[in-house]
């Protein structure tokens, strides 16, 4: 836990030393589709890409550097005021480079969340576990094995109008469980137990009649390097459309 509240007192308190680190401008989408196929169950899929447009120093961004793609199961139920929902899905993730290496993984993440609704207010708590299989930036025989990186978000909501709402989230990444079988550790794989990043994420939700949901966001993404200390922060124009489907 010291790590975390090391980073977070940098964060907060050091407004100098943060933007000492090596600072990026980033642009994100993603598009979600969900089918919702009973009252408590659904399934989504999530196609998104990142390219990075701009990098402190004298190092070159890295244009188009992140495919993703997401699908699987949801399950909810309504406990009194309270929503739970948990969710299963696949993960693909590739990051393109300028050499033409291509390291991609093979994850499962397994999405415990609830939220709770009061007049305009919802609060979202919600954990991801992402659970990496395979991971190609090793050697053939280690590409294998198995990595847990938690991810806890607290969200707060408020809904201006009908069709608005405005949010902010705090979501602290801790890796669990590292590099069984595969060294050195790498964010393109098996992560280093301990904490690795902090996310704070601001946004505006449009809902149309249709069904369709506009969101677009500010998200800054803090690194904390194998000692402890702020290693880069990552500044993210976030975009995502998400589509809904109610076939019940």
């Amino acid at each position: 836990m010291r790590p975390l509240c090391v980073a977070l007192l940098l964060l907060a308190a050091c407004p100098a030393l943060a933007s000492a680190a090596p600072q990026t401008g980033r642009l994100w989408f993603q598009a979600a589709a969900t089918i919702r196929l009973t009252d408590e169950w659904s399934v989504t899929a999530i196609p998104g890409l990142r390219f990075e447009y701009a990098r402190s120093g004298a190092a070159r961004a890295k244009a188009h550097y992140l495919d993703e793609a997401f699908v699987g199961p949801n399950w909810s139920t309504h406990l009194g005021d309270l929503t739970l929902t948990l969710s299963l899905w696949y993960c693909y993730v590739d990051l393109p480079s300028a050499t033409g290496a291509t390291p991609l993984t093979h994850n499962l993440e397994l999405m415990p969340a609830l939220d709770w609704r009061e007049g305009p207010l919802r609060l979202t708590l919600r954990a991801i576990f992402h659970n990496t299989l395979y991971a190609s930036v090793y050697p053939v025989g280690q590409r294998w094995g198995f990595g847990t990186v938690m991810r806890g978000l607290v969200q707060a909501s408020w809904q201006v109008s009908d069709r608005t709402s405005v949010f902010l989230g705090e979501e602290p990444w801790f890796a669990l469980i590292g590099n069984v079988g595969a060294a050195p550790a790498s964010a393109a794989g098996f992560w280093e137990p301990g904490f690795r990043l902090n996310r704070v994420t601001a946004g505006v939700e449009f809902k149309a009649p249709s069904g369709v949901t506009l969101s677009p966001q500010y998200v800054l993404d803090a690194t904390v390097g194998d000692d402890g200390r702020l290693a880069e922060m990552e500044h993210y124009v976030y975009l995502t459309v998400s589509w809904v489907l109610d076939v019940r």
